[in-house]
């Protein structure tokens, strides 16, 4: 059985610099005579410089019988800071800070994350080799239960630490290893000196990981081009009205999932192929060419790069090496913070700790505090107890009254009549449902792709219908795509990463024509509001979930003459009623069905929220966990008819769905979840490995910040202890000039 895979957030325990943006044109802001000004060194940094401080930090990484001596012939590349990498921090992001500081603060500010960032590489290269091993956190690492051997990692039983496997490096890691891979012989100095920068990182990445780096590399310097392409070709994106909100996470998979074996190629347009690049509408070798002319005149104009370089082969260029060495330290340093993870004495005992603390708040609250609370969920928060009481979630899919039914709405003077009534639910019934994802087709990104031509084996995971498709066909077949969406979650086979409850098996409900040239045009379907509700909400749910999970006959048929009767009753804006029935209770991703399946009570909110996604007009509840929270006692904000529905809600079983028509169109609201007098969610350690569990939920979005604690304390402890007149050595006269004398 495959585990499901987490996405956790990296811990940051420190402000890593990134080099220069390569997006800056236009002035020159160094001049090519000052490029060896710009090599003058302005910061040394040498932790071997000081044995009592080094010894005192390897005692906060509890390494208390520390010998300095295991580590002598050691030869840090890292120690010496340019003027450069100041003026390169600035403009990527020190420049922001001004104003609120003065610039010889900004640029001191600036020295000191430099020096830090690099005091604490050096103190995980050092720890690395002082051990020779390396050992890591996979949560702070997002390392999954991948098999693969060039992942790199071998698991540990509880998957929580992982120690790299000898054959994934290019070396074993021994102080020898290091010293002969580091032994590069240039005749160019400063060439010299980057490569065996970057031979010194590299040493302690693994060969996916180095794929990784060069992937963001390579992505951003074609991401660069690309802009100045766009004005070659003049296209300008137009984002109005064209924005439509993702699903979290959308398009994103962790480090190992995001590594790739190949690596895409930087396209400058002399290549006779793209290298797994994709081009612009309208793209030529021309087009390119100019682009990437353009953008190298930028880096010239700008010192990133030297006249006399040969600009053939991008990837030679010593601004390219500079790059490439950012993101190694970027990715060494994540990697030591997993590795600090790795000694916290008891995390177990520190989520357990943390779920007792909420459970005792959550059980004392006020009725308001509380639906405060709900609505603040969040796919990295819980919902562990309730005070005594019913409370719920529901999700709200709105589709709207139309510019002509808006404006005979506003005839009626009357607004709170029987007669506005009963002319509301009239025009109601003449609503048309619009699939509202076509910015995922047309707009800035296109996050569409042909389901018919990919191996989708990510469906017998979330839907038990068996057609001859993978994915659920309209009812308006003649008309419908065959077009999903997030390609990376749902249509890599092999390495699918699925988006928390979302199905992902709706086909966009309309027309897709692909103009060949790498754009697509999309008309959506118009579905009358019975028909949406019968053949795509409840059709969608029967493809999901199988069509003996939904009630054959409606609580309620629909009925769009019920009368007014008192007031503040508002049952006549209920115009449907129906359910979805043998529900489990399991609200959390994972197999927990036989093996094979999520439970009936996850897939049928993957298959609502979706729904949300794709229809609902109502952008606030786009990436609510549940929807909205409610309970049977607090007044609401809401128009008076969502506040007696969702109260309605709260008398009937989890599942049960209200079609409810208000003055901006009709709501179906789904109860996606319920508690009732003081529910109580168990935490069970014994049940952390269960996936699709709340203990599982619980520990994996609760572990990071326990982490992040211990990992947050021994980073400052260390580097309290290390910052020294010994280790740092200042020549603020060198670049004094940057920021005035």
């Amino acid at each position: 059985m495959t585990q499901k895979r987490y996405k956790i957030k990296i811990i940051a325990l420190l402000m890593l610099i990134v080099f220069v943006s390569m997006f800056f044109v236009g002035c020159n802001l160094i001049s090519t005579n000052n490029t060896k000004d710009m090599q003058q060194i302005v910061a040394d940094v040498n932790l071997q410089k000081d044995e009592p401080a080094l010894s005192n930090a390897f005692k906060t990484l509890q390494v208390n019988d520390f010998d300095n001596s295991r580590l002598n012939g050691i030869h840090l590349q890292n120690t010496t800071i340019i003027k450069r990498d100041l003026l390169s921090a600035y403009l990527s992001y020190g420049y922001q800070q001004v104003g609120s500081m003065s610039m010889q603060e900004v640029f001191r500010t600036i020295m000191t994350n430099l020096t830090n960032s690099r005091l604490n590489l050096q103190l995980a290269m050092l720890y690395y080799l002082y051990q020779e091993n390396i050992t890591v956190n996979t949560v702070v690492l997002n390392v999954t239960g991948d098999t693969d051997s060039t992942n790199g990692y071998t698991l540990d039983n509880n998957n929580a630490t992982a120690k790299m496997q000898k054959n994934a490096f290019q070396e074993e890691i021994t102080r020898e290893n290091f010293n002969k891979h580091i032994n590069i012989n240039n005749a160019d100095a400063m060439r010299q000196n980057l490569e065996r920068l970057a031979a010194s990182y590299r040493f302690f990445l693994t060969e996916r990981e180095e794929n990784y780096i060069l992937n963001t590399v390579n992505t951003s310097i074609n991401t660069a081009i690309d802009r100045y392409e766009r004005l070659e070709l003049n296209l300008v994106v137009d984002t109005t009205d064209k924005s439509r909100t993702t699903p979290t996470g959308a398009n994103q998979t962790n480090l190992y999932n995001l590594a790739k074996d190949s690596i895409v190629g930087i396209y400058t347009g002399y290549e006779n192929a793209t290298n797994g690049y994709t081009k612009l509408p309208g793209s030529t070798t021309v087009t390119r060419t100019r682009a990437f002319t353009q953008f190298l005149s930028s880096l010239v104009n700008n010192g990133l790069i030297e006249r006399g370089e040969n600009y053939t082969d991008i990837t030679k260029l010593n601004y390219y090496l500079i790059e490439c060495i950012t993101q190694y330290e970027s990715f060494l340093a994540t990697k030591f913070s997993a590795t600090i993870a790795t000694l916290s004495p008891d995390i177990d005992a520190g989520v357990e700790q943390e779920y007792n603390r909420l459970k005792a708040i959550q059980q004392s609250m006020s009725d308001s505090e509380f639906i405060t609370t709900m609505d603040s969920l969040t796919d990295t928060s819980a919902i562990v107890a309730t005070p005594n009481g019913t409370y719920g979630y529901m999700y709200n899919l709105l589709i709207p009254f139309n510019a002509s039914q808006e404006a005979q709405l506003k005839g009626y003077e009357d607004k709170q009549s029987a007669t506005y009534y009963r002319a509301r639910n009239s025009l109601a019934q003449g609503i048309v449902a619009i699939d509202q994802r076509t910015p995922w087709i047309t707009g800035a990104t296109n996050y569409s792709f042909n389901a018919d031509n990919v191996k989708a084996s990510y469906v017998t995971k979330i839907a038990t219908n068996t057609t001859n498709k993978n994915y659920f066909v309209s009812s308006n077949a003649n008309n419908t795509s065959n077009y999903l969406f997030f390609n990376e979650n749902f249509g890599q086979y092999g390495r699918a990463e699925g988006l928390t409850r979302y199905a992902g098996l709706y086909a966009y409900n309309g027309i897709v024509i692909d103009n060949n040239d790498g754009t697509l045009i999309a008309q959506p379907n118009a579905v009358p509001i019975e028909d949406f509700m019968k053949k795509e909400f409840e059709g969608y749910l029967k493809y999901i979930l199988g069509d003996s999970n939904i009630q054959t006959t409606p609580t309620q048929a629909f009925n769009w003459a019920k009368s007014y009767t008192t007031q503040n009753n508002y049952s006549f804006s209920i115009v449907y009623k129906n359910k979805v029935t043998n529900l489990d209770q399991n609200y959390y991703s994972g197999i927990v069905s036989g093996g094979t399946t999520f439970g009936t009570s996850y897939r049928a909110l993957s298959a609502v929220n979706e729904l949300v996604f794709a229809y609902s007009t109502d952008t606030g509840s786009l990436n609510k966990p549940y929807g909205y929270g409610m309970s049977t006692t607090a007044p609401t904000e809401y128009v008076a008819e969502f506040e007696y529905a969702g109260k309605e809600l709260l008398q009937q079983d989890e599942g049960t769905y209200f079609a409810v028509v208000t003055d901006f169109g009709v709501h179906i609201m789904y109860l996606a979840r319920k508690y009732t007098n003081g529910a109580v969610e168990t935490y069970n350690k014994t049940e952390v490995g269960k996936v699709g569990s709340f203990s599982n939920f619980f520990y994996n979005t609760t572990v990071n910040s326990v982490i992040g604690t211990f990992t947050s304390n021994t980073h400052n402890q260390y580097m309290e202890q290390i910052n020294t007149n010994k280790t740092i050595k200042l020549y603020t006269n060198r670049y004094k000039d940057l920021y005035g004398r």
